[in-house]
């Protein structure tokens, strides 16, 4: 499995930060939550792909068919909550 360090994961999200100029503001938007539920979740790029809003609850991911094609919750954090 391949590890970030926080270090790594901070700067991925300061230039996404810096890219807004760059593109439109949704795009911008949509790329900074993918990364923050990728690293702060754990989710696995395929499982991320494959989300559907009424996936989501307050709280919570509903992840259907991830890896095993078993099905899983994953808890979100305060920060994705904000988003």
């Amino acid at each position: 499995m391949l590890r970030y360090t926080e270090m790594e994961v901070k700067e991925t999200r300061k230039r996404i930060k810096s890219s807004r100029g760059q593109s439109s503001w949704f795009i911008a938007e949509r790329n900074r939550l993918m990364i923050m539920l990728l690293t702060d979740t754990g989710l696995r790029i395929s499982e991320l792909e494959n989300l559907h809003s009424d996936d989501f609850t307050e709280r919570d991911i509903f992840i259907s068919r991830g890896k095993g094609k078993e099905d899983r919750v994953v808890y979100t954090s305060e920060t994705e909550i904000e988003v």
